[in-house]
C-alpha cells in the first residue's frame, strides 16, 4: 500500500500474482516430504506469499488470488533461526513465547483467518461462515496470541509491548472484516450492534 504513494499501477499486484504463481509451479502450496530444513523454508516462502496477497488485496478491494482450501502447506514454526540447522533430522518443535519467526507467525496467522472468512463459494447455494463462526475463529486467534507467541515472555523485552499491540490491532481489523467483508453476498449473519462497531473503530485510534 505504501507504494502508491509513488507508484498507483497495478505492478506490485501483477508481481505478487506471478510470484503466487511461480510458487505454484514448483508445488510450495503443497506439504511435501522434503528434508525438514526445505520443507521449513517452503512453508516460510508459501506464507510469506499469503501475507503479501492479503495485503494487496485489502489494498485493491479484490478477492485473493490464494483461496481457502486450495492449498496445505502448514504455517511455519514459531522457532529461533538457530533451532534450525541445514541437516536437521526433525522438524522444529513451536516454541512458547517470542522467538524470531513470532511476528511473521502472528501476520500468517491473522492472513489465514482473513483468507477464510473473504473465502466466497463459487455456488450460489454454498454455505459461508455466519458471523458467530467468524467470531470464535477471533478468538481463538487472540487465544493463540496469548498461549503460545507471548507466553512466558520477559516483560522487560521490548518486543512484547510492540508485539501485543499489533496483535491487538489485527483483532480489532478482523472485527471489521466480520462486518465489511471485500465480497459481501445475501446472508442471514447478524449485524453488530452500531455502538460495538464504533467501539472497535475508536479502539484503532
Amino acid at each position: 500500500a505504501a507504494m502508491r504513494t509513488d507508484d498507483r499501477s497495478r505492478s506490485i499486484w501483477a508481481f505478487i500474482g506471478l510470484a503466487v504463481r511461480l510458487a505454484r509451479g514448483i508445488g510450495l502450496h503443497r506439504d511435501g516430504s522434503q528434508q525438514p530444513f526445505d520443507l521449513e523454508m517452503r512453508r516460510r516462502v508459501w506464507w510469506t506469499l499469503i501475507v503479501l496477497d492479503t495485503r494487496a488485496s485489502e489494498d485493491r478491494g479484490t478477492e485473493t488470488m490464494i483461496t481457502d482450501g486450495s492449498f496445505d502447506t502448514k504455517m511455519p514454526a514459531n522457532i529461533n533461526d538457530e533451532d534450525m540447522m541445514i541437516n536437521s533430522k526433525s522438524l522444529p518443535v513451536d516454541r512458547i513465547g517470542i522467538t524470531s519467526m513470532t511476528f511473521a507467525c502472528i501476520t500468517m496467522t491473522v492472513s489465514g483467518i482473513g483468507l477464510r472468512m473473504n473465502f466466497v463459494p463459487t455456488r450460489l447455494d454454498a454455505p459461508v461462515l455466519t458471523t458467530e463462526q467468524k467470531e470464535q475463529m477471533i478468538k481463538g486467534f487472540t487465544d493463540k496470541i496469548d498461549s503460545t507467541y507471548l507466553a512466558g515472555s520477559d516483560p522487560n523485552d521490548p518486543r512484547l509491548w510492540w508485539y501485543c499491540r499489533i496483535s491487538r490491532l489485527l483483532s480489532l481489523k478482523l472485527w471489521l472484516v466480520t462486518q465489511y467483508p471485500l465480497q459481501r453476498r445475501k446472508s442471514t449473519n447478524r449485524v453488530l450492534p452500531r455502538g460495538q462497531s464504533l467501539r472497535t473503530a475508536m479502539a484503532f485510534l
